[in-house]
């Protein structure tokens, strides 16, 4: 069920939260929402706007797409888009346990929560996107040393230049 601003106040109290991003959602992701379950509460998974994605990468997947994927996993009771941030879904849910993962251990004392970790650290995000822009970028360099070796000149074969000296430009 996605909760909007008000609503968050009917869970007061009665939840375990998780946030983040979700952006590509990945098994890690599954598996960490699953992990925070194990409270045995019902489980509210705060959702980061597409505005603090930015931060870190384009969105890939539109905040509402995520929402509503997230609230239809099994793991997750409410969901809610976080627009207001984090330490605002915790005043006005008032959550019994923030669930992190383990990357954020020691970055969260600050808040008026008690947090748990867990280790569920499968994949990342970060990592995924890394990778692919790898990818792209092996891509992209083996269309463009095909396309330069492609180009013939009869009357001057073309030899790799590998000068990049002020005199030879």
């Amino acid at each position: 069920m996605i909760l909007d601003w008000d609503a968050l106040r009917k869970v007061r109290g009665r939840c375990a939260l998780v946030s983040g991003m979700f952006d590509p959602i990945h098994e890690g992701h599954v598996q960490y929402l699953e992990a925070a379950t194990r409270y045995a509460l019902p489980l509210l998974c705060a959702v980061a706007p597409d505005a603090e994605v930015a931060m870190k990468h384009p969105p890939l997947v539109p905040e509402d797409q995520r929402v509503r994927v997230l609230d239809s996993l099994k793991p997750v009771t409410y969901t809610h888009l976080a627009s207001k941030g984090l330490r605002a879904v915790i005043s006005q849910a008032e959550p019994v346990v923030l669930v992190k993962g383990v990357d954020w251990q020691g970055k969260l004392d600050d808040l008026p929560v008690r947090v748990m970790h867990t280790d569920t650290a499968f994949e990342s995000s970060t990592r995924l996107l890394k990778d692919y822009q790898r990818r792209l970028d092996e891509q992209a360099a083996a269309r463009f040393e095909q396309f330069v070796t492609t180009q013939v000149d009869p009357e001057k074969p073309w030899e790799p230049v590998t000068d990049y000296s002020f005199e030879a430009r």
